[in-house]
């Protein structure tokens, strides 16, 4: 039985390349936050820093949303490249 033995693209195309780039394009973070994994929990956290459960989004979520894209943009922008957002 023949045995398949596969080369990288970066050792197979050695001889044309003239460097390599490396970057993770999506990390994933898990765990617990064991204040607010549970609705009591995140009501507590919330009530403590005086946010409405109702209002989660627009006076929690949504401005620290903002603050990351803006950061990402700015990246980007400050090394020539775009981003594009996949739907």
């Amino acid at each position: 039985m023949a045995t398949l033995i596969m080369k990288l693209l970066t050792e197979h195309y050695q001889s044309e390349l003239l460097g390599v780039l490396s970057c993770y394009d999506r990390i994933i973070i898990t765990g617990t936050l064991s204040g607010g994994c549970y609705p009591m929990g995140m009501t507590g956290f919330l009530n403590s820093r005086h946010i409405k459960i109702f209002d989660y989004a627009k006076t929690f979520a949504d401005p620290l949303r903002e603050r990351i894209r803006q950061c990402a943009h700015d990246l980007a922008e400050a090394q020539g490249a775009t981003i594009e957002h996949v739907c």
